[in-house]
C-alpha cells in the first residue's frame, strides 16, 4: 500500500495538495488491516475479526481473499463497505520513528493518488506549521497507534497460555464455495467458557471480552468475501506499525 514514504518536511513538500476525492484503489490489494480495540465491535458487524499469529498481538480485519475483485472496492474505487477500517483511512499518512526511537515524525505516501490530482487541500500554512488537515491526522495517526499498543499490551499474555487457535480455519458456502484460511488466530469458545471469575472481570473491566464476543460472532461474515473468491488467505501484520507496537519507549513528538 504504500510504495514512496518521505518524512513530511515543508522546505520539500509544501507544494503538495491533498484530495479527498481520490478514493480507495490503493487497497485493491488488501487483505487484511489491523484494529483497535475500540475499533472491533464496529468492524465486527460486517468483515471477519481474527487475530495476528506472529508479530504483534492484533485484530485484524479480513477484507478479501486476494482472488478476483475486491468485495468491498468498487470498480472506481469507493468503499463499498458501511465501516471503513482506520487502518485505510489514515492513507497516505503514517508515523515513523527517528534514530534513536524516541520520537515520531510524519511520513507519507508521495505517489498516493491523493497527491498526484493538482487539487485539494495544502498540508501547510503560510508559515510553514501543519494545516488543519495534517494536525488532525497526526492526532488521529497517534490515537491508531496507542490503540494498537493497547491491543498488543493486552493479548499478548494470552498467546503465552495457549488461549488462541492456530488451526486453519475451513469457511463454506451453501454451494460447497469455500476457503481455508491460514496464518492468523482465532478464539477457543471452550477456554473463553472455562475461564476463571476473576480473569473474566479483569476481562470486562478492560474491554476484551467486547472484543473476542464480536470476534466470534464475526465468524459469519465472509460471505461477501465467499462470493468475491477462493482460496489461501495468509496474514501478516502490517511492516509498517510492526517496530512501532514493539518499542518499550513511549514518549513520543511529531515534529
Amino acid at each position: 500500500m504504500y510504495k514512496t514514504l518521505e518524512h513530511l518536511d515543508p522546505s520539500r513538500h509544501r507544494h503538495l495538495l491533498f484530495d479527498h476525492e481520490a478514493g480507495y484503489a490503493f487497497a485493491r490489494n488488501i487483505t487484511v488491516c489491523p484494529l483497535t480495540p475500540a475499533e472491533v465491535p464496529e468492524a465486527a458487524k460486517e468483515y471477519p475479526v481474527v487475530f495476528s499469529q506472529e508479530g504483534p498481538c492484533l485484530a485484524q480485519a479480513i477484507l478479501f481473499a486476494g482472488h478476483g475483485e475486491h468485495p468491498f472496492l468498487s470498480e472506481h474505487g469507493s468503499w463499498l463497505g458501511r465501516h471503513l477500517p482506520v487502518y485505510l483511512r489514515n492513507y497516505p499518512f503514517i508515523l515513523g520513528t527517528t534514530e534513536n526511537n524516541e520520537h515520531f515524525n510524519l511520513m507519507a505516501d508521495i505517489e498516493a493518488p491523493h497527491f498526484q490530482t493538482g487539487q485539494g487541500q495544502p498540508l501547510f500554512t503560510a508559515d510553514d506549521a501543519p494545516g488543519e488537515l495534517l494536525q488532525k491526522r497526526i492526532d488521529q495517526l497517534k490515537n491508531f497507534l496507542n490503540g494498537l499498543r493497547v491491543m498488543h499490551k493486552l493479548l499478548s499474555p494470552l498467546r503465552q497460555e495457549d488461549f488462541f487457535s492456530n488451526d486453519p480455519l475451513l469457511v463454506q458456502d451453501k454451494q460447497d464455495k469455500g476457503l481455508r484460511l491460514e496464518g492468523f488466530s482465532t478464539v477457543r469458545p471452550k477456554t473463553l467458557s472455562s475461564l476463571e471469575p476473576q480473569k473474566l472481570k479483569t476481562m470486562v473491566q478492560n474491554g476484551l471480552l467486547d472484543v473476542f464476543f464480536a470476534h466470534l460472532h464475526s465468524l459469519t461474515n465472509f460471505a461477501p468475501i465467499l462470493q468475491a473468491s477462493g482460496g489461501i488467505i495468509q496474514i501478516d501484520t502490517p511492516p509498517h506499525y510492526t517496530h512501532l507496537i514493539e518499542q518499550e519507549n513511549t514518549q513520543r513528538q511529531t515534529a
